[in-house]
């Protein structure tokens, strides 16, 4: 290593000139504090600095962070290079390492390179890229390499880094152990980067993770380096290159643990979790050594909790890859999952009997419970989802029976909380021993031990949401009246605060005749909760009488005057900060109350809670605290309950709703690298997900923000034009959360409340009320921003759920303002729809590839199934806003349909399931019908396509086949000529289809006797042979929309044929008799009033000249009671 330089000081050069675009009020000296720290010569004070950043002095830790971020603003290339010159110069590793760390956080916050000028950027280049191979200090050394990754991927934007690459050549060639960390470090984390490398890299790793002399840090990097080499350089085709690095990643796992060097075996660990998560397919051929690994790690009791917990996430990870992963897991030899959930089990007695457990006054305090066992909960839950039940319950361990009845209450403890882990991903097998589940559980409801019968009673409310609805239609009569008696426990309010939780769920997904017989003694317990309970009881009653009313709604009435003086009660006496939840649970069950009774019966107490809700504005309120959210919500359901005699309360809700809708604190930095580090940015505080790129997700933020967006969403919905002075600014709000990448919630709210806005701004402007923020006309202006931002969002969303959710709203929004869209939009649309279509097809394409693999596991097929189903969905959705925009659009569409053609023609195929078939046929079916003559040009191309369909399979595509038969036939004209006796044919085999009465084939049946009747009449007049086999399939019985459609083009058939001498003495008049006869029986069933009139106009005219003799004849082709009613018509 090269010596150190004494000095500290930045080069003379150095700019240490304020930025420019300070203000010339503060252009005076700086401060002595200010002048010391920029003294080129002498950097102790400086370095003091940014020691006291992190002083437990809070004066000292304020003046410093003061003084520092005068720095930041006013001397932003001092800062950094001084910084910098530290990183190189400093004698001493603390101050080395604080300042790396520094540099790093500045990166971060993206305050270099935005603040710093191009000579500050290049020093700091070259000072830590050259710093490399001179750092001692480890500690030191592994934050430089971040920083040398943080400038090559944040301030230099990926760009070629000649200094960098030298640095790696010379690394991988050096001998030192120092150039090796530093090679495998950086490799680790940009090896995208760094791929020229690849080859070199690739033999370093492989000899430092055999080498057993090597030092333990050096192996551990290098197992990073091969994870970050196989996820930025590996492919499917080139995958198997890399296999034998991943038998030498275990080998040194086992190398550091056998050493007890916990610490690197953990590292290990994540660095496989990392390549388990990206490259889950590398470790197919290997996947059993791998389980059988991780496995003995977890069951060996000398391992720390975090190391056992490390292993266990490896195999959940690999578990959760629904692609290849679960198949993987699931073909192992059954003695391995078994061996694993075994270890789980055991893992669940490390749980004390803490005395601290039973005094809490919330029921979500925890005490007893250790780390390993909250893990081996979740992760036996993770486990059952994502290999699916039977993996699961046909591999328990022998002893797991034996657990539920052991001596030892852990053993049950634990037995009763595996199966209530494993509830949510083995409910379909679960409920085929729902019996014996429910036996075991009710069991242990009685059990001696509080915190057993606790985890029973627990069961049994997570047992209510999974397991529904069987669970409260078979078991009802068990599960009640238990959970009424673990209500009645006072010795233990623990207990009962849980059984009314239990209650509360199992209620959400009952019946109100299940529930009706237990409502009495379930409300009266309640009620006794609110008046004399703890707190946790108070809050359990809330819900269970919230979820009650929500099941009951009107029939919650009788209730009503003895509930509400409790409940408003509640809502003004709790006033302490200690009690703002149970204030927030009182308002949820108000309002609740209150829509489920209606507003006639709520509209007094309704005022009360207004009153509430004012009183508590969110800007009163904590970021974070969950009184925010019960406040929108609690606006929401008033408007829900009230509707228009919500307007008045408009004023103060909506500006509510939209602050919470456009909060922007969703995201936080993480920028304390280490626990010593003071923090510049806001801090990470509870509610902040797993950081992510040195992100992290402000849970409670997201959740206020969609909640709110929800809510305006129901506003909109039920006060529709009363919402007119807020149209437009809800719209600027929402429509930029269309494409809000952080939260699905978001995105899907906002996308439901676009329709909401068109529908709103349309009543508004025909009301004639005001509608203030537009530039132009509301009913032009507001469309022309909504349906092209959600062809824009449509393009970009990457999840199939709410894919089909944009393509519902953009079909609704087409409904209601599609006219009003420009040329240039209609394209955008179009232009979407064919990107969905594109899209769709390539992951169809690689859907089969999986379908037609040997090795794919039951869990596996289980997700494509759902894949499948969601795609569909998707499908149908298109199909959907294509008949919308034709019905709007009509002839002036057909140039868009034109481009659409090659995709919908490529839907029709037999290769394609009968639901896309069905999507592409029902579209031509409406060209057909809305373009007429228009869509002439298209009858040679699809008509083929359509009498193919004729003998299809699926009912519902024979159905769409004639149907469009008829369409084309009724509007056709001439064109369809050529195609009249293919049509014949066609319809005749779907007339003659067997089992053409069979109840999922009639639909298809009738639609083919409706389109021949159109044939019959509009091209086949004198083919005596084909009306009578027309008349032989009528009446149509049971689609009443076909069946006046045919009935009636058969009057004027009949009407025809008389001009022509048709009578009484006809052949068939006896068969048009019959249907005349039935149709007229059924009323305005099967024919409109005017249908039905003309029918009695002809028999009049064909029946009253005939003499009573053969009149008589004539009717006994009918049945006796047609005969009376025929009779009756006749003399009237």
């Amino acid at each position: 290593m090269a010596p150190r330089s004494p000095s500290s000081s930045p080069p003379r050069s150095t700019p240490l000139s304020r930025k420019a675009s300070r203000s010339p009020s503060s252009s005076s000296p700086p401060s002595p504090e200010i002048s010391h720290l920029l003294s080129p010569t002498d950097p102790t004070h400086f370095v003091a600095l940014i020691f006291n950043l992190s002083s437990t002095d809070t004066a000292q830790r304020s003046s410093a962070r003061s003084l520092y971020s005068t720095l930041r603003s006013d001397y932003p290339n001092f800062l950094v290079l001084r910084l910098a010159n530290l990183l190189k110069s400093s004698p001493r590793p603390p101050t080395r390492r604080l300042s790396s760390r520094l540099l790093l956080r500045l990166i971060k916050s993206r305050f270099i390179p935005q603040n710093i000028n191009l000579i500050a950027l290049n020093q700091i280049k070259s000072i830590t890229i050259n710093h490399l191979d001179k750092e001692e200090d480890l500690e030191a050394f592994r934050n430089l390499c971040t920083l040398v990754s943080k400038i090559a991927t944040d301030v230099l934007d990926r760009e070629r880094w000649p200094d960098l690459h030298r640095f790696v050549f010379q690394a991988l060639k050096s001998t030192e152990a120092m150039a090796h960390l530093g090679a495998f470090y950086l490799f680790a984390e940009i090896g995208d980067m760094l791929t020229d490398h690849q080859e070199g890299m690739h033999k370093l790793c492989l000899a430092c993770m055999e080498s057993e002399t090597l030092d333990s840090r050096v192996r551990v990097a290098a197992v990073g380096a091969a994870v970050g080499l196989i996820v930025y350089t590996s492919t499917e085709s080139n995958q198997n290159e890399f296999l034998y690095l991943l038998p030498h990643m275990v080998k040194t796992l086992f190398f550091v643990l056998k050493k007890e060097k916990h610490k690197l075996a953990q590292k290990v660990l994540e660095e496989m979790i990392v390549l388990a998560g990206a490259k889950t397919g590398i470790f197919n051929l290997l996947i059993g050594q791998f389980f059988d690994a991780m496995l003995s790690i977890v069951e060996n009791k000398e391992c720390e909790e975090k190391t056992r917990e490390l292993a266990i996430e490896f195999v959940v990870t690999v578990a959760e890859d629904s692609e290849q992963g679960c198949g993987m897991i699931e073909k192992l030899e059954s003695v391995l999952i078994t061996r694993l959930l075994a270890a789980l089990m055991n893992m669940l007695l490390s749980i004390e009997d803490d005395k601290a457990w039973h005094e809490a006054s919330s029921d979500d305090f925890n005490a007893g419970e250790t780390g390993l066992f909250f893990y081996a909960m979740e992760s036996l839950g993770r486990l059952a989802v994502a290999l699916c039940g039977n993996a699961i319950v046909s591999n328990q361990p022998d002893f797991l029976p034996e657990f539920f009845v052991d001596e030892d209450w852990k053993m049950r403890h634990a037995a009763v909380t595996a199966i209530r882990s494993i509830s949510e991903g083995c409910s379909k097998v679960l409920k085929e021993h729902l019996g014996e589940v429910v036996e075991k559980i009710l069991l242990l409801s009685r059990d001696p031990h509080t915190r057993v019968r606790w985890a029973a009673i627990n069961a049994i409310g997570q047992f209510s949401k999974d397991l529904a609805p069987e669970l409260q239609q078979k078991f009802h009569q068990q599960l009640v009246p238990e959970l009424l008696t673990a209500m009645d426990d006072f010795r233990n309010p623990r207990v009962q605060a849980q059984a009314a939780s239990a209650m509360w769920l199992f209620i959400q997904n009952c019946t109100s005749d299940v529930l009706k017989p237990y409502l009495g003694d379930i409300v009266s317990r309640l009620l006794e909760f609110m008046q004399k309970g703890k707190r946790m009881l108070k809050e359990g009653a809330l819900n269970a009488l919230a979820s009650i009313a929500s099941l009951m709604q009107e029939g919650f009435q009788e209730y009503y005057e003895t509930v509400m003086p409790y409940l408003t009660l509640l809502l003004k006496s709790e006033n302490e900060e200690s009690s703002r939840m149970l204030v927030s649970k009182a308002m949820e069950c108000i309002t609740m109350v209150g829509m489920a009774v209606g507003k006639e019966k709520f509209r007094e107490d309704a005022l009360q809670v207004v009153e509430v809700l004012i009183s508590l504005q969110p800007s009163k309120l904590e970021k974070g605290d969950p009184m925010r959210r019960q406040l929108l919500q609690a606006w929401g359901r008033l408007c829900k309950c009230l509707g228009k005699d919500f307007l008045p309360y408009l004023t103060v809700s909506m500006p509510q709703l939209l602050q919470s809708a456009q909060l922007k604190h969703y995201l936080s930095i993480n920028t304390s690298l280490h626990e010593t580090d003071e923090s510049d940015d806001e801090s990470m505080e509870e509610g902040v997900t797993a950081t992510i790129g040195g992100f992290g997700f402000r849970v409670y933020a997201l959740e206020e923000k969609a909640l709110a967006c929800k809510m305006i969403c129901c506003c909109a919905a039920e006060l529709k034009g009363g919402l007119h002075l807020w149209i437009s600014e809800v719209a600027q709000t929402l429509v930029p959360l269309l494409k809000f990448t952080f939260d699905e919630e978001v995105r899907s709210a906002a996308v439901t409340a676009m329709p909401l806005l068109l529908h709103s701004n349309v009543s508004a402007v025909e009301e004639g009320l005001h509608l203030p923020g537009f530039k132009e006309d509301p009913i032009r202006e507001l469309p022309r921003l909504v349906i092209p931002a959600l062809v824009e969002a449509l393009n970009k969303e990457y999840k199939t759920v709410i894919c089909a959710k944009i393509l519902d709203s953009l079909n609704d929004c087409v409904q209601i303002s599609g006219r009003l869209l420009r040329k240039a939009q209609v394209i955008q649309f179009v232009d979407g729809l064919k990107e969905v279509l594109t899209v769709s097809s390539f992951k169809k394409i690689e859907r089969d590839k999986r379908a037609k693999a040997a090795d794919l596991g039951i869990g596996e097929w289980e997700l494509l199934k759902e894949e499948i189903e969601q795609e569909e969905k998707v499908c149908d959705k298109i199909g959907s806003c294509l008949k919308t925009s034709i019905k709007t659009f009509k002839t002036s569409f057909l140039p868009f349909f034109d481009q659409l053609l090659p995709w919908i023609a490529h839907m029709w195929g037999n290769d394609k399931t009968s639901r896309e078939r069905k999507i592409a046929l029902h579209i031509f079916h409406n060209i057909a019908e809305q373009c007429r003559e228009e869509a002439f040009r298209y009858y040679d191309t699809c008509l083929p396509h359509l009498f193919k369909a004729c003998n299809d399979k699926n009912p519902e595509v024979r159905q769409i086949v004639a149907r469009g038969v008829g369409i084309c036939a009724e509007f056709g004209g001439s064109v369809f000529k050529p195609h009249v006796e293919e049509a014949l044919s066609c319809l005749e085999a779907a007339v003659n289809h067997p089992g053409a009465w069979h109840s999922n084939n009639v639909q298809a049946f009738e639609a083919a006797v409706s389109a021949l009747g159109k044939v019959c009449y509009l091209h086949c007049k004198g083919d005596h042979e084909i009306v009578a086999t027309w008349l032989k399939h009528l009446p149509i019985r049971n689609d009443l929309e076909e069946a006046k459609v045919a009935h009636d083009q058969l009057c004027s058939m009949i009407e025809q044929a008389k001009e022509e001498g048709f009578g009484a003495d006809d052949d068939n008049f006896r068969d048009v008799l019959k249907i005349f006869a039935e149709v007229l029986w059924a009323g305005n069933n099967l024919a409109t009033e005017q249908t039905v009139n003309r029918m009695i106009k002809l028999l009049k005219g064909f029946l009253q000249k005939l003499q009573p003799v053969k009149l008589r004849y004539i009717l006994t082709a009918v049945p006796l009671q047609h005969q009376n009613m025929l009779e009756s018509i006749l003399s009237s």
